[in-house]
């Protein structure tokens, strides 16, 4: 497949980073070196953020930008914009990014059904029903889905009625930032910013985005026991940025001012790639408390950092960390306390796991996740556009 367009629904790149950017920015800088004479156009309702500056000073990419002004971007502005970039094929990798009247085949990317397996995401039944009808009209009406996971392929099936032959599984990949060698001036500015410079600590990777999946509280009822068995001089970070008003944001502020440990305890905020590079490298180990995860990209950036993990068996995160953790279960916060001591308390073992997990890294790749998102493009768009439900 050459000399062709490739549109994404870009609007992630407008804000701080995630893991969907994260996605999209990988893989579109991989699909250009796969394809040197393809062209890449980004749709977006905003300007793309300069953190993304490796893609967007592609010659190959173009940025296209709307005011913004309509409600229903993807069934009215961005149908149009297909036809006149003539674009080849089209990648949604946002939910409700689908447009059902389109001139060209479209590709989904679905990493997980959240909402549709925990309770919490909506305040009303109406907007729930709504959210799930949506996304399930989208995944039927995109002529491929893909996903991260086996986990995600599976509830693709089951709640959204997804044929599986309809469904390409391609593992994610970890960024480069996180395999760099570390350079020391920076790492003592960055621990000296979040006020850990010298200090032993633990982290919290999967950060604190608002979601009830991400599971603070166990994490933070675990460190207190750790502090109970008599490790004082160790510290305890959480990554993440959510709204002051998220429920779990207050519930978490409230634990640890009940805790009485408010000077052990770090809340960062939300926090650019080259720093977490330096967070999680320096870190005595990276805890991955979530209750669901569709991947989890924390996993594989904690083995690059050479930090050995503990994380529950939720979702796809076994799918990922393999026998390169160690696991508890997702509301056990003695056993977790218990298996952090043993972490630190035991050099071997972390060793073991830090080994085992670099190695883990040569399943998943980004290069990998590109060349097989592109065999898709190559299917679709020999077969031509298929009708929108099925």
């Amino acid at each position: 497949m050459a000399r062709v367009n490739i549109g994404y629904d870009a609007r992630i790149l407008a804000v701080q980073k995630c893991g969907i950017s994260t996605y999209l920015d990988n893989l579109a800088r991989r699909v250009l070196d796969i394809m040197p004479d393809a062209r890449v156009f980004l749709f977006s309702k905003r300007t793309p953020d300069a953190q993304y500056d490796k893609l967007l000073s592609d010659e190959r990419v173009h940025t296209v930008v709307s005011d913004g002004s309509k409600a229903n971007w993807a069934q009215t502005i961005l149908p149009q914009w297909l036809r006149h970039y003539e674009i080849a094929v089209y990648h949604a990798v946002w939910n409700r990014a689908v447009p059902f009247r389109r001139p060209c085949p479209c590709v989904l990317t679905v990493f997980d059904l959240i909402p549709w397996k925990m309770d919490g995401y909506f305040s009303t039944m109406y907007k729930a029903v709504r959210y799930k009808l949506q996304q399930a009209a989208c995944a039927h009406a995109a002529d491929w889905v893909i996903t991260a996971s086996e986990t995600s392929k599976r509830d693709l099936v089951r709640l959204c009625r997804v044929g599986p032959k309809k469904i390409s599984i391609t593992p994610l990949g970890v960024e480069d930032e996180f395999l760099r060698p570390l350079e020391w001036n920076e790492v003592d500015r960055v621990l000296a910013k979040y006020k850990l410079r010298g200090d032993r600590y633990i982290i919290d990777i999967v950060g604190l985005d608002g979601q009830p999946r991400r599971n603070p509280m166990l994490v933070l009822r675990a460190f207190q026991h750790v502090l109970k068995r008599g490790i004082s001089g160790c510290r305890l970070v959480f990554t993440g940025k959510c709204s002051e008003k998220s429920e779990c944001l207050v519930e978490l502020r409230r634990g640890i001012e009940r805790s009485g440990l408010s000077d052990k305890i770090i809340l960062t905020g939300w926090v650019p790639t080259p720093e977490l590079h330096i967070l999680l490298a320096s870190a005595e180990l990276s805890i991955v408390p979530s209750l669901y995860e569709g991947f989890g990209l924390p996993i594989l950036e904690s083995f690059a950092c050479r930090v050995p993990v503990i994380c529950t068996e939720c979702g796809a995160i076994p799918e990922v960390a393999g026998d390169a953790a160690l696991y508890v279960k997702p509301h056990d916060a003695a056993l977790l306390a218990n298996t952090i001591l043993r972490l630190l308390e035991d050099n071997v073992l972390c060793d073991v796991l830090v080994q085992k997990g670099r190695k883990r890294l040569d399943m998943f790749s980004w290069r990998e996740c590109a060349r097989s998102t592109v065999d898709v493009y190559n299917d679709v768009t020999k077969r031509g556009r298929h009708s929108f439900f099925r």
